[in-house]
């Protein structure tokens, strides 16, 4: 058996109050899109739609957990968040967002520890650990070296009383106005806009929030009154 450990939120199996054995990893996963299919019985093949869009993957582990006190086991209970992030050690360059958890019954069968099955429901992407944030100036290039999009976190800098705008690649978004700085959270589910003060201003943009596609490299290209850009290059793997 393979001496492994998943940390939930920072914590780790290793710091259970007993010895906790990971014998099965979650092993190699490829998150799939959305995509829709139509076939019939006269097509060849089938129709798809392609989805700009990702389900949510699985990764399952099997842990020996050295107790024969039920009680203790309470400690998994409180480890096993359905949210935050999740490492493990086949994979520990990388964490997934937490989505739900489940944890399968377990007997002991007079054996000196129990065996526990636990799913966890993750975010399609394996982020890298090492996020870092890098300046960018007009006609700089930003290059994604992964098979997934990349969703920045882009802070403005400049002064402009006039519409602006910020292109990468070929997209491009359009700023009404801008007061020192602006912050662009382009992360799914998380999209917004804040001015200088934090306070919300998604209403001076105008177009769709960033995506960096996977696999290339893509041209920065910054409009009148700005200075600069500050990215947070969250890189993932699918």
């Amino acid at each position: 058996m393979e001496i492994n450990q998943i940390k939930v939120n920072g914590s780790s199996t290793l710091d259970f109050p007993f010895e906790t054995v990971v014998v099965e990893n979650g092993g190699f996963t490829y998150a799939r899109k959305k995509n829709q299919f139509v076939e019939t019985d006269y097509l060849t093949s089938s129709i798809k739609t392609e989805v700009e869009a990702w389900a949510p993957i699985e990764k399952s582990y099997k842990l020996f957990c050295y107790t024969t006190n039920v009680a203790q086991l309470r400690v998994v209970k409180k480890w096993a968040k359905d949210n935050g992030i999740l490492i493990s050690s086949d994979e520990p360059d990388v964490f997934y967002e937490i989505l739900d958890v489940v944890i399968e019954d377990s007997k002991r069968d007079g054996k000196p520890y129990f065996i526990l099955e636990i799913t966890f429901k993750l975010s399609p992407f394996g982020f890298e650990l090492n996020q870092t944030t890098r300046t960018y100036k007009t006609g700089d290039k930003i290059t994604n070296h992964t098979n997934a999009p990349m969703y920045p976190l882009i802070t403005v800098f400049g002064t402009s009383n006039t519409q602006t705008n910020i292109k990468i690649g070929n997209q491009t978004v359009y700023i009404a106005k801008l007061i020192d700085k602006l912050t662009i959270e382009n992360k799914y589910l998380e999209q917004d806009v804040r001015d200088r003060n934090n306070a919300q201003a998604n209403n001076i943009m105008r177009g769709d929030f960033f995506e960096i596609p996977a696999e290339s490299t893509n041209t920065i290209t910054l409009g009148s009154g700005i200075d600069r850009v500050e990215i947070l290059e969250r890189w993932g793997w699918l």
